[in-house]
């Protein structure tokens, strides 16, 4: 992949609940039939197309065989900046491009959110002290001034089945076909988003 940040994405994407397999250190999760790796700006699929169970040895020497070769990047963790108090395992996801994102949640056609312009963007899913499951994203942009205009973009190109309920100058909330509410919040160069929300905040 083009850094170990994209592979790590990709690789969140596709693997849901890791499944690990004993004497192998690095990120990875598998069952009879694939096994997905990653390490640094690798990411490495090994398929096992008949599940063969006899394989499994196999299996773990060529992905011990391939991790190997692979050289160590320490990678800073880069869901830091998001809330660690009821975070749901394994919905952790790195927002790369509009795709990503639509693949969450619709804001509005094309890139709205400006995603490929943000120096960094994580998601996270999350239990409510209610028991709600929400989801935060939280969007990082270069400046203060791009944040603000992709803020005001947004209330402009908001996507229809999207109904406006407050409007405030740095907090946009709305509901949703489903009846859930969402809020995107402006804080400096950030945007804050909350979604599937069961109320909005006061």
């Amino acid at each position: 992949m083009v850094d170990a940040i994209a592979a790590l994405g990709i690789y969140l994407m596709k693997s849901g609940p890791e499944t690990r397999y004993a004497g192998l250190s690095e990120r990875h999760t598998m069952n009879r039939y694939q096994w997905m790796l990653c390490k640094g700006q690798y990411f490495v699929i090994l398929n096992n197309l008949e599940g063969e169970e006899a394989l499994a040895a196999i299996m773990l020497d060529f992905a011990q065989s391939v991790v190997g070769r692979i050289p160590v990047h320490p990678l800073p963790d880069p869901f830091d900046s998001l809330p660690k108090d009821n975070r749901i395992l394994h919905t952790q996801r790195i927002l790369r491009g509009p795709l990503a994102l639509q693949s969450l949640y619709t804001f509005g056609e094309g890139d709205i959110l400006q995603i490929k312009k943000a120096a960094r963007a994580v998601s996270s899913d999350y239990w409510s002290k209610e028991g709600k499951r929400f989801q935060q994203i939280l969007i990082c942009y270069k400046t203060i001034e791009d944040a603000g205009l992709v803020f005001q973009g947004i209330q402009k190109g908001l996507d229809p089945y999207l109904s406006i309920i407050d409007k405030r100058p740095t907090r946009l909330t709305f509901q949703d076909f489903a009846k859930e509410y969402g809020e995107i919040t402006l804080s400096e160069n950030m945007l804050q988003i909350h979604v599937h929300l069961a109320c909005p905040t006061p």
